[in-house]
């Protein structure tokens, strides 16, 4: 139990002080100056997820996060009652932004 909580606290380390967890998109004009900007990429705005899954990787309920480290993969782990997953996703078309859902392959 000890390493497995172990796993947990590394993965939510790496995420919350990951460099692109903190970076920000930034557009370089003709001029040379720096300007920010939001992009419309729902998987770009929106990296960081939680859940609560019914009937899911565990038996009966569990608890999981997810992070998208570029708009086509994402991370997920979770503890559940009778135990513990983790997984990574790539979205099909995760760079699309005009997709809000997009289908994924998943380990």
């Amino acid at each position: 139990m000890k390493k497995s909580m172990a796993i947990i606290f590394t993965v939510l380390i790496t995420i919350f002080f990951n460099n692109t967890f903190l970076a920000q998109d930034i557009i370089i004009k003709k001029d040379g100056t720096e300007e920010s900007f939001l992009s419309l990429n729902p998987r770009i705005e929106n990296r960081f997820g939680t859940n609560i899954n019914i009937l899911g990787p565990t038996v009966l309920l569990s608890f999981s996060i997810d992070y998208f480290v570029t708009p086509d993969i994402n991370i997920e782990t979770g503890l559940g009652i009778m135990g513990y997953f983790g997984g990574i996703k790539y979205h099909l078309f995760g760079n699309d932004v005009n997709k809000k859902w997009t289908p994924y392959l998943g380990i």
